[in-house]
This record gives C-alpha cells, sequence and structure tokens, in this order.
C-alpha cells in the first residue's frame, strides 16, 4: 500500500489538492483496522504502540454563549490545545 500512495502522491499533483489525499488516507486507515480485526487484536498493539502515552491533541469548545464557554475553558485549562 505504501508504494502506492507513494507513486500516486509523486506523479499526479492534484493527488495532492483534490482530496484524493484524504480519500487515500482513509482507505489506508480502513485497511490498518481490517488487519487488526483479522489479527484479532486492536490496532494500537499490532503496531506496537500498546503502552505508549497518548499524544495531546487539541480540544475545540465548540460554540455556545459566554459563560458556557469560560466555564468549559475553565474545566479543561490543563489540556495541551484549546480553540
Amino acid at each position: 500500500m505504501t508504494s502506492i500512495r507513494a507513486t500516486a502522491w509523486s506523479t499526479s499533483p492534484s493527488f495532492r489538492w483534490t482530496g484524493a489525499g484524504a480519500v487515500a488516507a482513509a482507505v489506508d486507515l480502513a485497511l490498518y483496522d481490517l488487519l487488526g480485526k483479522a489479527a484479532g487484536v486492536p490496532l494500537h498493539r499490532l503496531l506496537g504502540l500498546a503502552g505508549l502515552p497518548l499524544a495531546p491533541t487539541g480540544l475545540s469548545l465548540g460554540a455556545g454563549d459566554e459563560a458556557e464557554l469560560l466555564c468549559s475553558a475553565r474545566e479543561l485549562a490543563d489540556w495541551p490545545s484549546l480553540s
């Protein structure tokens, strides 16, 4: 699968800008998920990631009135990234 993705990426400028990259990523992830299910183990274990700390991610507070957003922001003040 990697060689197909690498070939498509390097040979097609439109692959990068038309959303085809997102489609390829979704297919790639689905294939990994299928591989994990076929092996009967969670994907993180199959890839050797079991026991590793989670990567910090951003969190969106969403929409709401000012009081709700301030309350949510205070509750999540230790989160690595809020928007």
